[in-house]
């Protein structure tokens, strides 16, 4: 049965019991998002997914927006042609992954 297990702090929980590479139940969904809600930030600590099982899961809580981007987003913007492309008024940002 999922657990989730606060923090302790302001903000945050752990969710524990959950394996995230099967599907997830609705009312598994249900006690997620009245947890995100309840704790604004959920962990989900020893998890093993692959590109496939994160995507099935975040889709759960809606419809995904896809964006992908070059070597320098801020001079060359490729956006999927399905998805609305991003307003050139909005400032270019740069998203590092470590």
């Amino acid at each position: 049965m999922t657990q989730v297990v606060p923090s302790g702090q302001v903000l945050g929980a752990t969710v524990e019991a959950l394996d995230l590479s099967r599907p997830v139940s609705s009312h598994e969904i249900e006690t997620l998002v009245q947890a995100l809600g309840r704790h604004g930030v959920l962990r989900y600590p020893k998890q093993t997914l692959t590109a496939s099982q994160l995507r099935d899961f975040a889709a759960c809580f809606g419809e995904l927006e896809v964006r992908i981007h070059r070597a320098n987003p801020c001079n060359d913007r490729l956006v999927r042609q399905h998805f609305a492309p991003i307003p050139q008024y909005l400032p270019c940002q740069l998203t590092v992954e470590h």
